[in-house]
């Protein structure tokens, strides 16, 4: 049997290229064949390209940092095959399939960084030879749908399952298909990560700073470190300030030094995500436009405390006031994530069965 999965795979972002892996593995060690959509908008591509080497975060580094991505993303991840730039290209892909999952990542999201493109509801794939389905799929709150019904809705109805990240994705889904979809976790979060090996990088004990922090933000955080011993390492950003600044590295480098920090400061959803999954003392700062991601998985996590507005308080914070009951965390966690697992599982149970002559029957369950 054979899966495919839609996604924003070729970007150097972290928790883009993080969570194609995780759904990517968990799906294969179910059994299936499994390959990635190697579709590669133009207008994304050039959006990542502006930000890299030509914004106000530009740097040379950032050269390396996508040689990296592509390494790891040729080693670890099955493509289709060659890129496709056009959407109308997806066609050839039809009948390929017994299963296709579009998201996880802001894949319904709109905004300078993505248009709208029906691709990411598999609009080119005929429902009635290939189970359609989402998971963890978000447009966030900066998108609403329902602007777009005109466009979106006809293809949301096509699929037979849709599962998203979270509830304002869930509302906007209902109120277009009339249906409520399941809320199921980060893909992240259903790959153990903890069972791969990923040794230290350094040896000095660290603060890995992943956020753009500014000069007062950095002086908190130095502090911190400070009395604690501790360097202070930006992980795929920099700041001068920091004692070392890595931003020319992969998902693979990226995730060793986030796992073997001392403490974790970070206003990145994926920075709370990995501190949770590898059980790392952490500082999570809002980061306005991320807000809800952020207050979501620590909802989830059971402790929607441990976000701050600001940074004051972590100069004078201990390292046990940056770590939580990890098993009060686990014991929050862990059924959302056996939850999840479970429901990506009936939908591979379900591929392959007879589907109604009218097209997909829509079964959010």
């Amino acid at each position: 049997m054979k899966a495919a999965i839609l996604t924003f795979h070729c970007t150097p972002n972290y928790g883009a290229t993080l969570q194609c892996y995780a759904l990517f593995r968990f799906i294969e060690a179910e059994g299936w064949a499994v390959e990635v959509i190697n579709y590669v908008p133009p207008h994304n591509l050039m959006q990542y390209f502006k930000s890299l080497f030509l914004g106000r975060r530009r740097s040379f580094g950032n050269f390396a940092r996508v040689r990296a991505f592509e390494k790891f993303v040729a080693s670890h991840i099955k493509l289709s095959g060659s890129p496709i730039f056009s959407s109308s290209r997806l066609t050839s892909l039809d009948d390929r399939y017994d299963i296709a999952f579009t998201g996880s990542d802001e894949v319904w999201k709109v905004d300078s960084m993505r248009k709208l493109d029906t691709s990411f509801y598999l609009s080119f794939l005929n429902p009635r030879r290939t189970r359609i389905c989402s998971y963890a799929a978000s447009a966030s709150t900066v998108t609403d749908l329902r602007k777009y019904t005109d466009i979106v809705s006809n293809p949301l109805k096509r699929f037979h399952a849709i599962a998203v990240r979270d509830p304002s994705t869930a509302e906007m889904v209902e109120d277009l298909v009339g249906v409520r979809p399941i809320e199921v976790v980060d893909p992240t979060l259903i790959w153990d990560f903890n069972t791969e090996n990923f040794p230290p990088i350094r040896t000095a004990p660290y603060v890995a700073v992943y956020a753009w922090l500014s000069p007062s933000q950095m002086a908190a955080t130095r502090a911190f470190a400070k009395r604690h011993g501790l360097e202070v390492v930006c992980v795929g950003c920099r700041n001068s300030a920091a004692d070392a600044s890595i931003i020319n590295i992969g998902p693979a480098e990226w995730l060793r030094l986030i796992k073997n920090a001392s403490a974790v400061v970070t206003d990145f959803f994926h920075g709370i995500v990995f501190s949770l999954i590898f059980e790392r003392p952490f500082y999570a700062l809002i980061e306005p436009k991320k807000r809800m991601k952020l207050e979501h998985v620590l909802h989830l996590a059971g402790i929607p405390e441990m976000i701050h507005e600001g940074i004051g308080s972590l100069a004078k914070s201990s390292l046990e006031d940056l770590t939580p009951d990890w098993s009060l965390v686990r014991m929050k966690l862990d059924p959302l994530r056996s939850s999840s697992q479970n429901w990506l599982k009936d939908q591979l149970a379900a591929a392959g069965k007879v589907k109604t002559k009218s097209g997909a029957l829509l079964d959010f369950t």
